[in-house]
Order: structure tokens, then C-alpha cells, then sequence
């Protein structure tokens, strides 16, 4: 792994402070600070206790997720690890170091990242791989203050200047609700519904049932895109374009 497990401690704890659900926010921290030094001790199943009760608790940090994915590789769950560290990615989407202990598993896989595009399609994920949700909830906040200020001054203006405060708040609420919409997107993507990981090695069938042809045997940890469902039976595209059946129980859901 590229780096300590002790990664972003001050960004979780403010993390944890604003963390309304389940127990203080003390207690939230000194359950993160236990999950570092049981992994720090080589405790990797203790490890991914407390930092998943985390997570159950409502927080969500990157270096929570990232140090839970860090665990998961050590206990050999190489599955679970590409979930963490995508959710870890999402939410710090420039940490170079998450993003080297990703592509770290992804070669030990040996199946490439589904969540390139190209296109059109390219340049609408330009933001979210810059930014991070937190970043556009900054940008939302700020426009706004500036929305109330502009306001103000349209009120008490004349002639030139209120002509020219009027296109500022015009723009500044095209802007916030940009933002807003750019920030809700990309919180939604911890609630991914349309791709999944491999949390297990399972058999790629032709149909949604074991009396279906096996097309291959897929390796733990490929990550795979949702395109149907039949009953405990999931229909998933890989990186590689084939598409076919595996069953539900074997994938994580990102």
C-alpha cells in the first residue's frame, strides 16, 4: 500500500464532528483511531470491524473508506478493497494515493477500470474526477452568498449599476444551481446502482441460472456495469464488453 493507514485523520474527524447518525462524535473518533492501531498491530479483521462500523454509523470519508480498503487487502478480499477505494476515490477524486492503491489492485485483477468513457460522456465526468462533493457544496454556499449580497445591491441601485447587478445575479443563480446539481450527482455516487464489484470468483453464464452455458470464470474483484435482473440472477456488462449472467450474492453493489 502506497501510504500509512493514519492517511487524512484531521479530514475524518471533521468528518465525524458533523456526523449526526449513531453514537458522539467522540466515540466516532475513537472508533476510527482503534481501526488504525489494529491495523497498524496486523488485527485486519478487527481493523475492518471498526472502520465498517463506521460506515454503518452514517460517516462517510474518504479515509474511512480508504483504510477499510486497505484492510480488506490485507485479509486477501481484493473485491471489497476495489469497492472502499472507489468509494475513497469519489470523495477525494485528486488523491494520488488512493488512486495508485486502486490501480495497484486492478493490474492484480487484470481487468481495466469500467468507469472510463469517452466522448461526450468523457467531458461530463471531467468535474467529478477534479472535485470532490465537498468542494461543490463550497462553490453552492459561496454563490449563494454571493446571490444575497448582489441582491442587496440590486435593491438599493440605480441606472448603470443595477443593470449590471442584475446580470451578475442572474449568472450567480445559474451557477448555484450548478453547483447544487454538480454536488447531489456526485454524492449519489456512493449510491452507484448501475455498477458492481465482484466480491467473489464466480462462473459468467449465458443465462440467469446454473443450467446456463458457462461463458467464463470471472476472478474476484472485476468490476462490472448493471444492465438486468432476474430474481437472485444479476445481467452484467464486463470491461471487456462481453456480456452475461452471475448470481446476485457475488457482487457488491457500488
Amino acid at each position: 500500500m502506497k501510504r500509512s493507514v493514519m492517511v487524512g485523520v484531521l479530514a475524518v474527524i471533521c468528518c465525524l464532528q458533523a456526523s449526526s447518525a449513531g453514537p458522539g462524535s467522540s466515540e466516532l473518533q475513537q472508533t476510527f483511531s482503534r481501526g488504525c492501531r489494529l491495523y497498524d498491530e496486523g488485527e485486519f479483521a478487527e481493523a475492518v470491524q471498526s472502520f465498517q462500523s463506521l460506515v454503518e454509523a452514517g460517516v462517510r470519508s474518504s479515509a474511512v473508506y480508504y483504510n477499510l480498503g486497505n484492510s480488506y487487502f490485507r485479509l486477501g478480499e481484493i473485491g471489497r478493497a476495489v469497492v472502499n477505494y472507489r468509494r475513497a476515490l469519489v470523495l477525494s477524486p485528486r488523491d494520488d494515493d488512493i488512486r495508485a492503491n486502486l490501480e495497484l489492485v486492478r493490474s492484480m485483477v487484470g481487468y481495466r477500470d469500467t468507469t472510463s468513457s469517452t466522448g461526450l460522456a468523457a467531458l461530463v465526468e471531467i468535474p467529478f474526477k477534479i472535485f470532490s462533493p465537498e468542494e461543490f457544496e463550497l462553490a453552492f454556499y459561496t454563490i449563494v452568498y454571493v446571490v444575497a449580497l448582489c441582491f442587496v445591491v440590486v435593491l438599493f441601485s440605480s441606472g448603470r449599476l443595477r443593470q449590471i447587478m442584475l446580470r451578475v445575479l442572474v449568472t450567480c443563480i445559474v451557477l448555484s444551481i450548478l453547483f447544487f446539481t454538480l454536488e447531489r450527482s456526485s454524492r449519489d455516487r456512493l449510491n452507484n446502482t448501475s455498477e458492481a464489484v465482484l466480491v467473489s470468483g464466480c462462473p459468467l453464464r449465458s443465462g440467469p441460472g446454473d443450467a446456463f452455458e458457462q461463458l467464463a470464470q470471472l476472478p474476484e474483484g472485476v468490476e462490472v456495469k448493471l444492465k438486468a435482473r432476474s430474481g437472485l440472477w444479476l445481467e452484467v456488462k464486463l470491461p471487456t464488453g462481453e456480456v452475461g449472467w452471475v448470481r446476485e450474492q457475488a457482487v457488491e453493489l457500488l
